[in-house]
């Protein structure tokens, strides 16, 4: 059903459809090491910026909301974050059903589970497209129309302060992700600095 809803009112992104996009996601696939790239779809998510990867009927699917799209028009760092940001989560074996099942069924170690899948994403991500890590993340957060305005530094250095009990206990009790600030500054420590390369395996640890 789910599949057919995602099929129903999205664009699948092929060779003439989005063909940059299909570019980079067969791209990015082939350096995952994956003998097929997933099926993608543009969404449209009424001014929402979100992206997710998902398991239907033995397949992998990669989604893209339509705003995340447009704004990495602007910028193909960004874009090519975003997609080894959600093909990770395939690579890492996230999106099987009964892994997901089995912890969800024991309280507060899915969501612990979840913020831990989201930082391995990030770190993948980072190692496959560093360019366009900080400023993808930072486009979760501000939209499109903010995200060149803004300071990425003075963001986590100001919400940094503001991690108080509040805080902590939201994330402990509800939070599925991380917060962005916090993922930008884990970020920030994965973020290939040397020159020597650095394994798929290297970058989760």
């Amino acid at each position: 059903l789910l599949l057919g809803y995602v099929r129903s009112i999205a664009i699948k992104v092929t060779k003439r459809q989005f063909p940059l996009l299909f570019e980079e996601i067969e791209k990015q696939s082939k350096k995952f090491g994956m003998k097929k790239s997933p099926e993608a779809y543009v969404l449209n998510g009424s001014g929402f910026l979100n992206a997710f990867a998902v398991r239907l009927l033995r397949k992998n699917h990669v989604i893209l909301y339509s705003e995340v799209v447009v704004a990495a028009k602007k910028n193909s760092d960004v874009a090519s974050f975003i997609v080894a940001h959600e093909l990770a989560h395939i690579y890492l074996g996230h999106t099987y059903f009964w892994r997901n099942f089995f912890i969800f069924r024991v309280p507060f170690l899915y969501l612990a589970y979840s913020r831990a899948r989201e930082y391995s994403c990030d770190a993948l991500g980072a190692y496959i497209a560093p360019k366009g890590a900080r400023q993808g993340l930072f486009l979760l957060l501000t939209g499109r129309h903010l995200v060149n305005d803004l300071s990425i530094d003075v963001f986590v250095e100001t919400a940094k302060g503001d991690q108080g009990f509040c805080t902590r206990l939201f994330e402990l009790f509800f939070a599925t992700h991380p917060s962005i600030a916090k993922r930008l500054d884990a970020l920030d420590r994965w973020l290939p600095r040397e020159k020597k390369p650095i394994s798929l395996e290297e970058s989760v640890s």
